[in-house]
């Protein structure tokens, strides 16, 4: 049977509503959810709500901004100088402020960017309703949907086949370049896949810095990578990082943390999926 491919426009995701429970269906995958049951599931919070954005809210911004130490201290400089008088002493107020706006602005301005790459960057997923064959943005798919899936497609949540064979390929991939930074040396690359069991892919271990730049710029993703936003490496990166590190420090290190296995089984516990079924059928018309 060939299907109408329609394509929705991305919407406005909305705020993920409150779960209550909905019967369960195992819909006809030649016909999927009619439009009400679809928007019965939205309603009931059944949607494939996405995960929460990694920007911060504009609130933080403005308040780690402002509320920090050097600022805590050029207030007390000032109170100390209203309370003898010296008011042509107080310039240095001015530079602080100006500091502190031009970094909330700078902020600001990459929260946007950000979260304008990720709403033009969101998966979409083809899915059968009320018998005509659409695509539309992966969080708008609902509980006992039926998504059709075709060869390096990506599946959009967890879900249960109904026919055909569905094979994924499971792989870490990372921007490690061997040498660029004094932490990527093959010890420590060692030390990374010893970490963890699925298979690390990294595109870019033998380039050098110019070769990374002129890649970055042609898939459009450099402008991105210079914006002042804290990443994790300027978070956790460490001063003096180990060039040479042990599996067996680390493994050490680890075994002496206080509460990460409490910490992984409560992850583990309180995580949510949502099952959509999948069909391969990929004839439609376009």
């Amino acid at each position: 049977m060939k299907r109408k491919h329609t394509k929705q426009p991305a919407a406005q995701v909305p705020a993920p509503q409150p779960r209550r429970e909905v019967a369960r269906l195992s819909p006809d995958p030649e016909q999927g959810l009619t439009l009400h049951q679809v928007k019965e599931r939205q309603q009931n919070g059944w949607a494939n709500d996405p995960v929460d954005s990694p920007t911060k809210t504009g609130g933080q911004i403005v308040r780690e901004n402002v509320f920090t130490f050097f600022n805590f201290i050029f207030v007390v400089l000032a109170a100390l100088l209203v309370a003898v008088g010296s008011f042509d002493d107080m310039l240095f107020l001015l530079i602080a402020v100006a500091n502190t706006g031009i970094g909330i602005v700078q902020q600001l301005r990459s929260k946007q960017t950000v979260d304008k790459l990720n709403l033009l960057a969101a998966p979409r997923a083809n899915v059968v309703r009320e018998g005509n064959l659409i695509s539309v943005p992966a969080a708008q798919l609902v509980r006992d949907d039926v998504a059709e899936l075709a060869s390096g497609d990506q599946i959009p949540a967890d879900a249960t086949v109904l026919s055909g064979q569905v094979q994924v390929n499971e792989a870490l991939i990372t921007g490690e370049s061997l040498a660029q930074v004094a932490s990527q040396t093959v010890k420590a690359l060692q030390c990374t896949d010893a970490a963890q069991d699925l298979p690390i892919l990294r595109p870019l271990i033998g380039m050098d810095k110019t070769e990374i730049i002129e890649t970055s710029r042609h898939i459009g993703t450099y402008e991105t990578s210079i914006l002042p936003y804290e990443d994790c490496c300027t978070i956790f990166t460490p001063p003096h990082p180990k060039i040479r590190p042990e599996l067996a420090e680390i493994l050490e290190a680890e075994a002496a943390m206080p509460g990460l296995a409490e910490l992984e089984a409560e992850a583990a516990e309180n995580t949510e999926r949502i099952r959509i079924r999948i069909t391969d059928e990929i004839e439609f018309e376009g």
